[in-house]
C-alpha cells in the first residue's frame, strides 16, 4: 500500500504543478478532503486548495516542481520538493518582477481508499517574497 500511495502522490504533484491542471484536486482527492494551509482567507476543502493553486499558477505560470524525496508509512506520504518559477503575475500583493525564484516545499498527505483525504503543506512563501522584493 505504501508504494501505491507514493505513486498516487507523485502523479498528483506532476499533474497539479508540472502540468498546471487544477482539476487534479478533484481527480486525486476525496470529496471530504481537508487541507491545513497556513494562509488567511483560503477556505477549507477542495475549493480553497484549487483557489490557492490557481493563484500560484497566475503568479508563476511556468512553475515546475522536482520531487526530491517521497516517504510513506501506513496511510501517510511525505513529499519534499524544490519548485522553480518566474514571477509573471501578482503574488501576495507584489506586482510581476520577471525574477526567477526557487523554494522548498514539504507536504504531508493522508490517503484513504486511493484518495487524498488530508493535506499538511509547508511552503516557504516568505522566502519567495524576500527573493521578489530583493533589489
Amino acid at each position: 500500500m505504501t508504494e501505491k500511495n507514493k505513486e498516487i502522490i507523485s502523479e498528483f504533484v506532476n499533474e497539479l504543478t508540472n502540468n498546471h491542471n487544477s482539476k487534479a484536486w478533484e481527480m486525486y482527492c476525496d470529496l471530504g478532503f481537508v487541507h491545513h494551509f497556513d494562509i488567511p482567507n483560503i477556505p477549507n476543502g477542495l475549493e480553497g486548495a484549487k483557489l490557492l493553486s490557481e493563484q500560484i499558477i497566475e503568479a508563476f505560470p511556468d512553475v515546475s516542481v522536482k520531487i526530491n524525496l517521497l516517504l510513506a508509512e501506513n496511510d501517510w506520504v511525505v513529499e519534499q520538493a524544490t519548485a522553480k518559477a518566474t514571477h509573471l503575475g501578482n503574488f501576495m500583493g507584489i506586482s510581476p518582477t520577471a525574477k526567477s525564484v526557487s523554494w522548498e516545499e514539504t507536504h504531508c498527505y493522508r490517503l484513504a481508499n486511493g484518495k487524498i483525504v488530508e493535506h499538511y503543506p509547508s511552503i516557504r512563501f516568505y522566502k519567495i517574497m524576500h527573493e521578489l522584493l530583493e533589489k
